[in-house]
């Protein structure tokens, strides 16, 4: 029992840690692997996802306003139509079939990494603050968020993973200040979804309470390597962990079982 709780732990530090870092929250590295490598069932995994995206989010958002890189402005502007998203994935993912959650799970992930890899239209400024970003497309913006939050209570993934290239390619904003603005909002919009998921009885408190120990503790490293990391290099470690995430799960729809 110690040494599962441990490795839930460790699930919860190394996704909390890049979750911090790529400004995803971390749930869509945590619930693949809570899956594929611990067998937790995919509902639980997900409600699982969504208590550490709340823990990685309240961690990395004090560090990154300190650093003048959460647009409050922007966040505030997206936050409802993230969260009314958020609260209708989780309510549609609470009885979707398995397969299906894994699929569609793979084959965004697959998409975003191609973009994210590619580096196409993607803004990067390393000195870019909250005082000189002008974001654009508002329109684009509260349909991506709507989709993101959507997404991100479908999955347990926070919505993270479309909110980054969603600010960047969409309303041009730079992705450090990206990655900050996302990991505020996916905190918010998570709450909503993992209060759906618990009141459909698939939050189990071990292996939530497990992660988001682990969690707390990589949020807290991963934003701190964030500021000491380039742009590009960032950019490229979110389409490489997306990727490898996405193909994982497009394998798990698509097997004999899951």
């Amino acid at each position: 029992m110690l040494v599962s709780l441990l490795l839930l732990a460790l699930a919860g530090l190394i996704t909390g840690a890049l979750g911090a870092m790529l400004g995803v929250g971390g749930g869509f590295i945590l619930v693949p692997m809570l899956t594929v490598l611990y067998g937790v069932p995919i509902h639980s995994a997900v409600a699982a996802g969504q208590i550490g995206v709340i823990a990685t989010s309240t961690v990395a958002t004090v560090h990154y306003l300190k650093q003048d890189l959460v647009h409050l402005h922007l966040a505030y502007g997206l936050l409802f139509a993230a969260t009314v998203g958020a609260a209708i994935g989780a309510l549609v993912g609470s009885r979707l079939d398995e397969r299906i959650l894994a699929g569609i799970f793979g084959m965004v992930l697959a998409w975003v990494a191609l973009r994210m890899i590619r580096g196409q239209n993607i803004p990067d400024d390393p000195d870019a603050t909250v005082a000189t970003c002008r974001p654009v497309h508002w329109w684009v913006g509260q349909a991506g968020a709507l989709f993101g939050g959507t997404l991100g209570g479908l999955l347990g993934i926070g919505g993270g993973v479309v909110n980054v290239p969603l600010l960047c390619m969409g309303m041009r904003v730079p992705l450090r200040l990206a990655g900050a603005t996302s990991i505020f909002l996916v905190g918010i919009t998570g709450a909503s979804a993992a209060a759906v998921y618990y009141s459909r009885g698939y939050t189990d408190l071990i292996v939530c309470g497990a992660t988001v120990l682990g969690a707390f503790a990589g949020s807290w490293i991963g934003a701190r390597l964030a500021s000491r990391i380039q742009s590009s290099y960032l950019r490229i470690a979110f389409g490489v962990v997306a990727a490898y995430t996405g193909i994982t799960m497009i394998v798990r729809a698509v097997g004999p079982s899951l």
